[in-house]
């Protein structure tokens, strides 16, 4: 297993966005030394990314989202073994995942092409490894959440004007979504914080306030998640992994230099948050990877 050593977060510029009154930039903070961990490589174009009960479920969608061509595969790793089992070959939807209280698995992808009006959810029986359709929905879904009574929130992407941005799925009623936002255009990723909605688009990450999305911060991200103090993020472009602090709206770096990293999981239990990076141009998108880094203050 290849191990990387980070010996604090990187210092970046402190930016103070909000609604709240400006008391002037923070003091940059410092953490004690973290670990970044590979326990996964060579994987296709790893896009979805899911925790649960000592599991990390991923997707890897070469074959889809690249001209490459490759594998599409929903598989689980199971952190305490090391081993990896291939749940699904080939599933109609890959773009996204989360696991539900009873152990079954939700996917989601676009139809056709992402800007769009197009999108599909699917289950996944861990058990059977049969994947079945569950419901069509008016958006190019990019990303998915889902909270501990099993309601599903999804987000998709689309330059129509008055789109179906934010579905939500209730818990027993999925195939009968109803939608929460519309028109976001091109958004990219979707999570909450305790009760609070958040998403972010190619430019801001937003979250709902009142009756309203309030500005979190000016930042472009594809992927986050959060602990009770931090938002995780993933620059995809930038190739790096940080952190805002929820409350001085701190942003540090946690990992750089990365090959295009995507979806984010912070796994609240053992308090270490996984990543995917989906790997390089230079070797057809054949070496992604899986990470975790521990540590974390």
């Amino acid at each position: 297993m290849k191990k990387l050593y980070v010996l604090a977060f990187l210092s970046l510029l402190i930016l103070t966005f909000g609604c709240g009154d400006d008391d002037g930039p923070s003091k940059p903070k410092t953490q004690p030394t973290m670990q970044v961990d590979t326990l996964l490589t060579g994987l296709e174009y790893p896009t979805g990314l899911w925790v649960k009960d000592g599991k990390v479920y991923f997707t890897e969608t070469a074959g889809r989202n690249t001209g490459f061509g490759g594998k599409i595969a929903l598989t689980v790793y199971d952190v305490g073994s090391g081993d990896t089992t291939l749940l699904a070959d080939d599933p109609v939807n890959s773009d996204a995942v989360v696991v539900a209280s009873d152990g079954m698995i939700y996917l989601t992808s676009y139809l056709n092409s992402i800007p769009g009006d197009q999108g599909k959810v699917s289950a996944v029986d861990p058990a059977t490894k049969t994947e079945t359709h569950v419901v069509d929905i008016a958006i190019a879904a990019c990303d998915m959440f889902i909270e501990p009574d099993d309601d599903i929130y999804i987000i998709g992407s689309s330059d129509t004007p008055g789109a179906n941005s934010i579905y939500l799925l209730s818990a027993g009623a999925y195939t009968s979504p109803s939608v929460l936002h519309t028109g976001l255009g091109r958004t990219r990723c979707i999570s909450k914080s305790g009760a609070t909605l958040y998403y972010a688009d190619i430019a801001s990450i937003w979250y709902w306030s009142g009756s309203k999305f309030v500005n979190f911060a000016d930042k472009g991200i594809i992927s986050m998640s959060f602990s009770s103090k931090y938002l995780f993020y993933s620059d995809h472009l930038g190739g790096t992994v940080g952190a805002i602090d929820l409350s001085t709206k701190a942003d540090v770096t946690l990992c750089s230099g990365l090959n295009y990293p995507l979806s984010v999981r912070w796994d609240d239990a053992d308090g270490k948050l996984y990543f995917v990076e989906c790997g390089s141009v230079a070797n057809q998108f054949k070496d992604g990877t899986l990470k975790v880094v521990t540590g974390i203050q």
